[in-house]
């Protein structure tokens, strides 16, 4: 068994037959995603390969990122790994790890392994290359039941807000085309969103090559939330094997009062049963017995709340409590 940390040196098309074969494969360690890092600034994704007699065994795609340029971005640098490591046992789990560690020494502050699906059976792997297990929640929608049975399992006032933004005329479209001018005016919604919130926003050449390149490989769908022709809000899902998932979502406050976020969700549920997908991913839903709205938010249209957990290491002290300190700043500011 050998680490290949050289993407060149790996045959993209048995990558894809590896994660679409694997059982948790997911689409944040798919060749798509890597490639929509590679493009993308401030972005700088790795991945490594478990290799047996030409064979790949496990993969492990990150993702470094700085939230901003400058001095200030070198205090912000993070590696994030979704959904993986994508292995078949705790051997190569900690093959990977253990190689993920060394490598990412003097290129990240920390990294952040944010799991999107059970890992218990490689927990072992974790704790032997000293990453530290938070608890974190998620929302999962079992899309295995009849419109009606899924309906039943909403809300009683999660179901009449949404009656009233269809009521008002709020029509919900799955884009064939996003194109330039749509994209601008998705991204506007979405950068208000993070100003206000005080938080930096990903940037647009980012989701330009996300859509073009997750749309032509049928890994993404972009739904939008209209009143007169007006795009008022949107949510961009990732589409992969059985799985939708809840990536992106922005409104305009001044029509929230149609209700998109309300109706957004119900719609692409009923699509997802539709077309045969049998979870829906609601995304993340904050720590447990810690008040989050956003969790009390998505918990009202059904669905199982799941603790898979993250796993954290830090990799430079000093910078990283420089970094947090810097960034309550940053957000007072904002």
């Amino acid at each position: 068994m050998k680490i290949i940390s050289n993407y060149a040196e790996i045959n993209f098309d048995s990558w894809r037959t590896f994660i679409n074969e694997h059982p948790d494969g997911n689409v944040f360690q798919t060749p798509a995603f890597f490639e929509v890092c590679f493009k993308t600034e401030l972005l700088e994704p790795f991945a490594l390969f478990a290799v047996e007699n030409n064979i790949i065994k496990g993969v492990l795609l990150a993702v470094i990122q700085k939230e901003y340029r400058g001095i200030l971005g070198s205090f912000t640098v993070r590696s994030i790994v979704r959904g993986g490591p994508l292995v078949y046992d705790n051997i190569v789990a900690i093959l990977l790890l253990e190689e993920y560690n060394n490598l990412i020494k003097g290129k990240a502050i920390y990294s952040q392994i944010r799991n999107i699906f059970s890992v218990e059976k490689i927990t072992n792997a974790f704790e032997q290359t000293r990453f530290k297990y938070e608890e974190h929640l998620d929302i999962i929608i079992d899309l295995n039941k009849s419109e009606n049975v899924l309906w039943s399992e909403i809300h009683k006032n999660r179901k009449k807000e949404i009656k009233k933004g269809l009521r008002n005329g709020l029509l919900i479209n799955l884009l064939d085309d996003v194109d330039d001018v749509r994209l601008a005016k998705i991204y506007s919604l979405l950068e208000n969103l993070y100003k206000k919130k005080g938080l930096p926003v990903p940037s647009l050449l980012f989701f330009k090559h996300a859509i073009e390149i997750f749309s032509k490989n049928k890994l993404a769908r972009v739904f939008t939330a209209t009143l007169d022709n007006k795009i008022i809000a949107f949510r961009i899902v990732f589409t992969f094997k059985n799985c939708i998932y809840d990536w992106y979502a922005a409104s305009d406050e001044k029509y929230l009062a149609y209700r998109p976020n309300d109706v957004l969700p119900w719609e692409i549920i009923k699509w997802g049963t539709k077309n045969n997908f049998k979870v829906f991913d609601f995304g993340g839903a904050g720590k447990p017995n810690i008040p989050y709205g956003v969790r009390e938010y998505k918990l009202k249209f059904g669905g199982e709340l799941v603790n898979f957990g993250r796993f954290f290491r830090v990799h430079n002290n000093f910078l990283f409590h420089i970094g947090k300190l810097g960034f309550q700043i940053f957000r007072l500011i904002k």
